[in-house]
């Protein structure tokens, strides 16, 4: 199995995994420890064989890339950047009960799911051309009767699409509507801090929480992600059984996560793997491009959208895709000799050539 395994994540395009990043070192000697990261990593917990002080430390690390200041962060590290999706939702309704959701419809899955689980109906909002959220049409689906919690993106899951953040959130605030902001960023978030005149999408605008995955940019060998929020949104439920504040969605958590992200921040050069990432992603733009193969890429992005192909490259590459489209998202581990493969590949399709 293990053999098969790593033969198909040699040929992985199609969606965000970070195979080179190295930490199974770091949590190996855990491994036979129940690391168990039960309550809110700001407090205590009468299960005290866990990671907070590792999880505060991701916390602390994380809101001062995100323009936060620590004191005024709270968060802690979830299963997924899904389960930051929904706690960024439910503190929203917690502290806007009455409140509509509103998301675009480029928005991941995690916010349909969460808003079903909830039984509520987003107002679904229409994308432009590049798959961002038509923040105009938000800005006159908005009712100023009602609050709002929106959820924005800063890299849909297909094109890698960045919301307009800034006008949406001078478009809340001249309507003078109640509102929660949260941030989708899963895979941008680690992304665009370290790209030149990158748009703004973090707590340097007046948005309330973010999310972000750890398996993806960061290479977590395992679903993993944080959610971050403005310390104010902080809930307090205290629970005897525990000895711990309920702060967090679900219950246990994974405690080796916190330490497998905390060993990649502190050892990863993520502005060099950022800028190696766009580089390539430019790179495959232009060899399709010199194969006749139709493809676009948004700014700011390492995903490059392509015109779906046959099944068995889909099947091959693993692509996503939607649609008449397919992408590759060019993370660390895809290097100049999968591009090549790759292309060839497409070449093959487009002259007919059997397989």
């Amino acid at each position: 199995m293990l053999t098969a395994l790593h033969k198909k994540a040699g040929h992985m395009l199609g969606y965000p995994i970070n195979c080179s990043s190295r930490c199974a070192d770091a949590i190996t000697p855990y491994l036979d420890i129940v690391v168990n990261n039960l309550g809110d990593p700001y407090g205590s917990s009468n299960y005290s064989v866990n990671s907070f002080a590792e999880e505060r430390a991701i916390v602390f690390h994380l809101a001062k890339l995100f323009h936060l200041a620590p004191a005024a962060a709270w968060g802690y590290v979830t299963a997924s950047g899904s389960e930051g999706n929904w706690r960024g939702l439910s503190l929203g309704l917690r502290r806007f009960a009455q409140a509509r959701v509103y998301c675009s419809d480029k928005a991941h899955y995690s916010v349909f799911n969460a808003c079903e689980m909830m039984r509520l109906s987003p107002v679904v909002i229409p994308s432009l051309l590049n798959h961002s959220i038509d923040a105009d049409c938000l800005g006159r689906m908005l009712d100023n009767k009602r609050p709002a919690v929106i959820c924005l993106t800063a890299g849909t899951t297909m094109s890698g699409a960045i919301d307009d953040i800034a006008r949406v959130c001078k478009l809340v605030a001249d309507a003078e509507v109640d509102h929660y902001i949260h941030i989708d960023a899963a895979l941008s978030g680690f992304i665009l801090p370290f790209l030149q005149n990158a748009p703004a999408f973090d707590f340097a605008l007046p948005i309330d929480s973010i999310s972000v995955s750890g398996h993806k940019m960061l290479g977590c060998p395992f679903a993993c992600g944080v959610f971050i929020s403005r310390r104010k949104h902080r809930p307090v439920r205290p629970v005897e059984y525990i000895g711990a504040n309920n702060a967090t969605l679900f219950g246990s958590r994974n405690g080796l996560a916190p330490l497998a992200i905390w060993h990649n921040l502190k050892n990863l050069d993520l502005p060099k793997i950022v800028g190696q990432c766009i580089t390539v992603s430019q790179l495959l733009l232009s060899q399709l491009d010199s194969i006749g193969w139709s493809s676009w890429r948004n700014e700011h992005s390492n995903t490059v959208m392509l015109a779906r192909p046959a099944n068995w490259l889909i099947e091959k590459w693993q692509l996503a895709i939607e649609g008449e489209w397919a992408h590759v998202i060019t993370m660390p581990r895809v290097g100049e000799t999968q591009l090549a493969e790759f292309v060839a590949d497409l070449k093959r399709e487009k002259d007919g050539d059997p397989r």
